[in-house]
């Protein structure tokens, strides 16, 4: 099964504590505003995308930016086993079974400015040796837009990101 569906995160803090370790932006307080993102975007890296292991810049093909996981922490006390809750929950709905523990693994923090971008493509690269699929995290800002396109067989699925500004919500892939 695959779970096609933007959900709300009810069981994360919708106060992540999120630090990004630059005097300068240092605390974000969400939902996230202009100011803030602009300050976010001086200490980010343009995103890359990864082909046959190599990792590619093309503003074509990827327009936005990104924090690796050692530039920023997630100070909630709650966050790491909410989260895990929340994609245990996931897989047991994708694999109709309860029996696969799992624990997820934060690979980076994303920011897409007014259109930004990611062409289609299929998420087939692995980041870890366990990894089986993904789980997006959408955390509460200020935007309009933000649609999240799906593919699976011949179905089409717009995932309407920009209704949930407020919001904590989620998108669990299996890849």
């Amino acid at each position: 099964m695959f779970i096609n569906e933007t959900f709300k995160a009810i069981e994360l803090p919708v106060e992540p504590s999120l630090n990004v370790k630059n005097l300068k932006v240092g605390q974000l307080k969400l939902p996230l505003i202009e100011s803030q993102a602009q300050d976010l975007i001086q200490v980010c890296n343009q995103a890359s995308y990864g082909m046959n292991k190599t990792r590619i810049i093309d503003k074509h093909v990827r327009d936005s930016f990104e924090l690796e996981p050692a530039q920023f922490e997630i100070k909630h006390p709650d966050w790491q086993p909410k989260i895990n809750m929340l994609a245990q929950n996931a897989v047991n709905q994708m694999l109709e079974t309860d029996e696969i523990e799992i624990t997820a693994k934060l690979h980076k923090l994303l920011l897409y400015k007014k259109n930004g971008h990611f062409k289609r493509h299929q998420d087939n690269t692995s980041k870890d040796e366990h990894m089986f699929g993904t789980l997006i995290v959408q955390l509460p800002s200020e935007y309009t837009g933000g649609e999240f396109v799906t593919y699976y067989e011949k179905a089409k699925k717009i995932h309407d990101f920009g209704q949930s500004t407020g919001n904590l919500i989620f998108l669990a892939i299996y890849i």
